[in-house]
């Protein structure tokens, strides 16, 4: 591999790589890996941190949102100097949970770009998953899209995985404390990867943390292959006959019935409002009802 010229300044030390979506090789800022460098996926349900992860860490300008809405909606690369003779690229992946997209598709925008590289020789390094602590429990889609997660990953990978929580300024202490042992102490949640080999961490959004968990990644010589990579590839399977694929329709079906009997039961209760002529709650469950039909066509979509 030809050499990348390095940087002649701290201010300059990092850089948006950015990738091609035919050639995971092609950086747009002319960048070429080394083998000494290391590529890492940072990954989570859209609002964990992905973004802000990756620019504290690079100090490059990522766009970030500030809502459900994603601004990641492509894998994206970025470019950190460890030193003169390691770069670590960061991966930015669109996030499942997405208000615009179905988890459908950003699993193909992921599975596109995660089968393109292994095919080029880019092998991954670590992978870190960012939760919000500020999410009081495990359940509805971030549960959902971290069995995802886990089925794209496979089991062999988990020692290469990070547990990152994100958003401590934003919880108590103590009460983020007490989600975290949660996490890691119940299997259903981090724990059967905890037993895998996977590390937990806390990032509190300074350029110190977020270096130190790139560089606990980085210090491994080795790289991993996902099971999702694996199935692609090497058993050249479709996206659909691949354990993330299988386990993505079968969380959408849950999901869909789960959705579709509430929407029946928010029906009844509209009709009792009508016949009983009270507008206000008639008014409130048009509404549920309504929010009910976009989430269901969401899935029918996907």
């Amino acid at each position: 591999m030809s050499q990348i010229s390095r940087p002649s300044s701290r201010q300059s030390e990092t850089s948006k790589a950015g990738v091609d979506d035919q050639n995971p090789m092609s950086f747009r800022s002319g960048r070429v890996p080394r083998s000494s460098d290391v590529f890492i996926a940072v990954m989570g349900v859209t609002g964990s941190g992905k973004s802000s992860f990756i620019s504290t860490c690079s100090k490059e300008e990522v766009k970030i949102g500030h809502n459900l809405d994603a601004c990641t909606t492509a894998v994206d690369v970025y470019a950190y100097d460890i030193s003169s003779s390691k770069t670590a690229f960061l991966i930015d992946t669109p996030g499942f949970d997405d208000t615009n997209r179905s988890d459908t598709e950003v699993l193909r925008e992921i599975a596109k770009w995660l089968g393109a590289s292994y095919k080029s020789k880019i092998k991954l390094h670590g992978i870190i998953y960012l939760h919000r602590i500020t999410d009081i429990r495990m359940q509805g889609s971030a549960k959902k899209n971290f069995i995802l997660f886990g089925q794209l990953c496979g089991e062999e990978p988990l020692k290469r995985v990070i547990l990152v929580t994100t958003m401590w300024d934003k919880v108590p202490e103590e009460e983020g404390a007490k989600r975290e042992r949660e996490l890691i102490e119940t299997r259903d949640f981090w724990g059967w990867m905890v037993q895998k080999g996977s590390s937990c961490r806390r990032h509190n959004n300074t350029e110190d943390s977020a270096r130190d968990i790139v560089s606990f990644l980085s210090g491994h010589e080795d790289s991993i292959t996902t099971d999702l990579q694996r199935q692609l590839v090497d058993e050249n399977k479709s996206l659909d006959e691949t354990a993330a694929g299988i386990g993505l329709q079968s969380e959408l079906l849950k999901e869909k019935t789960k959705w579709a009997q509430e929407k029946k039961e928010i029906e009844e209760q509209m009709q009792v409002a009508i016949q009983e002529h009270n507008r206000e709650a008639e008014e409130i469950m048009r509404e549920e009802r309504d929010r009910y039909t976009r989430m269901l066509k969401k899935v029918e979509d996907g």
